[in-house]
């Protein structure tokens, strides 16, 4: 080893030395390269993937499971993890959050399904009409010749 030169390493297609603090490689075709020209050297990227050179800036390429966030690479989060919709429908992604679509005779609020309630449910009108739904509420459309008094 020469003077001055703390280590010797080869990547896969260079052979690297420290020449003081800084980091000198030189290249298949012989060509020098230092750390002040390569802007990946020290980039780890958390350990979760690989160091790429984009317009002479760093980047992380993240293993799978993982995603960029600056020059780190994290876990990526599945937004319907843990997410049951009660049970009555299943979680889907809209626009980066979970939403529940739910089965038939059930609908969403928050993240859950809960029973639809039909507001006519054992509303009869004495057998004289028909029920209806006004305003989320039951009323009697009633027969020719009937009047509502109620909802029986």
């Amino acid at each position: 080893m020469q003077m001055g030169f703390v280590g010797i390493f080869r990547k896969s297609w260079q052979s690297c030395f420290f020449a003081g603090v800084s980091l000198v490689c030189l290249s298949c075709s012989g060509e020098v390269q230092n750390s002040a020209s390569d802007p990946c050297i020290g980039v780890k990227c958390s350990g979760f993937g690989y160091c790429e050179t984009l317009d002479d800036s760093p980047v992380c390429v993240c293993d799978d499971g993982y995603h960029a966030d600056g020059l780190s690479c994290i876990a990526d989060v599945y937004p319907c993890e843990g997410v049951t919709c009660s049970g009555f429908g299943t979680c889907a992604v809209s626009e980066g959050s979970p939403v529940c679509i739910c089965n038939d005779g059930y609908h969403a609020d928050g993240l859950s399904c809960i029973a639809d309630v039909y507001p006519c449910e054992g509303v009869t009108c004495s057998g004289f009409g028909t029920c209806a739904v006004s305003e989320g509420s039951p009323v009697c459309i009633c027969n020719d010749g009937y009047h509502a008094d109620g909802l029986s």
